[in-house]
């Protein structure tokens, strides 16, 4: 079983990796898109909770955690998987891998990219503030567990080619 994930905090361009990877006919699957796999969770209680309001979300009240259950589910293949998403407790899981990729943007494409995006999460100016300072911490703890840094700031094929070049010999 060879699984991929591909990280970063929205904005970066998870899902349009994904799309372009099953574009070019690889299996790949958008994490938010998988029903069951992710929740809003209250971060005390870890119990679930509803969110009226995703344009800000207040991190220290809640987290958007994967089920264990449910992405030990989607990870059984016999294809090569890219899983292409993030969580708050995505780390817990980096050792069911067999690379992990966190995507690297400027703050500047991150920002214009929450701006233009259809999905409510992240409209807010203090949210995409906050968005940019847990990506820069994202990149910095992933790279320190061992994922590989992929600039996503270019053309999306860039992207992809550099992706692909780290998984042939796997």
């Amino acid at each position: 079983m060879i699984v991929y994930l591909i990280t970063g905090i929205g904005g970066t361009g998870k899902s349009a990796v994904a799309h372009a990877l099953i574009e070019q006919g690889f299996y790949a699957k958008d994490t938010d898109t998988i029903p069951g796999l992710a929740r809003w969770e209250d971060v005390h209680t870890h119990k679930p909770v509803e969110l009226e309001d995703i344009s800000f979300v207040d991190y220290t009240k809640v987290s958007w955690n994967w089920n264990k259950k449910s992405l030990r589910e989607n990870l059984h293949t016999n294809n090569t998987l890219f899983l292409c998403g993030s969580a708050s407790n995505q780390s817990d899981f980096y050792n069911l891998f067999t690379k992990v990729f966190v995507l690297d943007v400027t703050p500047e494409n991150q920002a214009h990219r929450l701006a233009i995006r259809r999905s409510k999460y992240g409209k807010s100016p203090a949210m995409i503030t906050r968005l940019i300072q847990d990506q820069a911490e994202l990149l910095q703890s992933s790279l320190a567990q061992g994922a590989i840094k992929i600039d996503n700031n270019s053309v999306l094929n860039k992207t992809i080619d550099e992706i692909l070049s780290h998984v042939n010999n796997d």
